[in-house]
């Protein structure tokens, strides 16, 4: 019995249609699912949207996509917390003026 192709997008961003009419956004480096029907892979090759690949396309794993979705949420407290720190600062410095001022 012959192995499943597999196939691999190879450009920025491909348009599948789903077997019940929807659009599928598939990027650069992601396998294309089972259920793209034969037609629609013959048409996303011959656009060279996508190529065969000899050995399986990985997906992410859980572990992968929570780790992402960890340092995405540490990167934006982390830039919350400088924003502050800045508005502090600023406040901070506006006080020690305006009380510079009001000592003359």
């Amino acid at each position: 019995m012959a192995a499943k192709k597999q196939y691999e997008v190879i450009v920025a961003l491909a348009i599948a249609k789903t077997p019940e009419g929807g659009d599928l956004y598939l990027y650069h480096g992601s396998p294309v699912p089972d259920g793209i029907d034969e037609k629609e892979v013959a048409r996303l090759l011959e656009g060279e949207f996508i190529a065969e690949v000899s050995k399986p396309v990985e997906e992410p794993s859980t572990d992968d996509k929570a780790a992402a979705d960890k340092a995405a949420a540490d990167k934006k407290a982390a830039e919350a917390a400088a924003a502050k720190k800045a508005a502090d600062d600023k406040a901070a410095a506006d006080k020690a003026a305006a009380d510079a001022a009001a000592k003359k």
